[in-house]
């Protein structure tokens, strides 16, 4: 068994580092806006910084399902965790490997059902 308040707490850290960058996305209205991040020093630090959310978020899934034994997460199918991982090692190991449209696509369609689901589990776990 696993301590849920460990993990309540990790899930909540996720919608913390997770709030700011859908707030983010509000404004990037095409690709070709994330890709106008490459045309100046703040929104390259702005891209690396939305990276640097992905990465973490990756890696709080990753201890959450360590933690549960990979029960937990998988009573929520919604959300394809296992590609939260792997973005999360591909960051991480092939960095200027990435794609700018994966980024975005993740931005615009994973993140707000991410929000959503993590707070239902939090719901779930809190009962």
């Amino acid at each position: 068994m696993y301590d849920k308040n460990i993990v309540i707490d990790l899930l909540k850290s996720i919608i913390e580092i997770v709030e700011p960058l859908n707030d983010f996305t509000s404004k990037i209205k095409s690709i070709n806006d994330l890709n106008e991040l490459l045309n100046s020093t703040e929104g390259v630090l702005q891209l690396r910084g939305i990276c640097m959310t992905l990465q973490v978020v990756g890696e709080t899934v990753k201890i959450i399902d360590k933690k549960t034994n990979s029960h937990l997460l998988n009573q929520f199918p919604e959300i394809e965790w296992s590609n939260i991982i792997k973005m999360r090692d591909k960051i991480s190991h092939h960095y200027y490997g990435l794609n700018l449209e994966a980024i975005y696509d993740i931005m615009k369609n994973h993140i707000p059902p991410l929000l959503v689901v993590t707070q239902k589990i939090i719901t779930f776990l809190e009962k």
